[in-house]
């Protein structure tokens, strides 16, 4: 009877131990779950941070371009006006020159 006690005691001991082995483990693991969901949340802050500022410049950028286009429009139709008033003088030339 006191060796079955005995041994009773023995697994009690045993599965306890196990029992706080697998405890600390859990703790362990909890703690590093809280770490990289801390990080998970940061390294998303930054992301959209970053695509905010990715967000600006691609704006900045779209305005130069339109910018760049609307001057290359205009500088264009400047160059036409200007030929065509040239052609209008060589003609209006060409026509003073018949008369004289």
């Amino acid at each position: 009877m006191l060796q079955d006690i005995s041994q009773q005691q023995n697994e009690v001991y045993q599965m306890s131990s196990e029992l706080s082995t697998w405890y600390e483990r859990y703790n362990q693991l909890s703690y590093k779950n809280i770490e990289m969901e801390t990080q998970l949340l940061e390294k998303t802050e930054e992301i959209k941070n970053l695509n905010a500022e990715a967000d600006y410049w691609n704006k900045q950028y779209n305005d130069l371009v339109y910018k760049n286009e609307e001057m290359e429009d205009s500088a264009f139709l400047e160059e036409a006006a200007a030929a065509d008033e040239g052609h209008a003088v060589e003609e209006k030339d060409v026509t003073s020159d018949d008369e004289s």
